[in-house]
């Protein structure tokens, strides 16, 4: 199980939409999308540019969701 956290302000949990009040415990987890190591670089007319193949961000769960991790 994931580490706990107090709320310090209310929203609602990325999985369930169910609110988590100031407060309460959350977890944190973060998810990725894509590959966010890998770049490459293109010559887009003329200008060298950095393409990236993903991210990656933080998700806030409610304590029920966080149990199922």
């Amino acid at each position: 199980m994931t580490k706990l956290v107090k709320s310090r302000k209310a929203f609602a949990c990325q999985e369930c939409k169910a609110p988590v009040n100031k407060g309460d415990s959350y977890a944190r987890k973060t998810r990725t999308i894509g590959n966010p190591r890998r770049q490459t670089v293109e010559n887009r007319a003329g200008i060298p540019t950095i393409i990236e193949h993903g991210f990656s961000y933080t998700a806030k769960l409610c304590e029920k969701c966080a149990g199922s991790f």
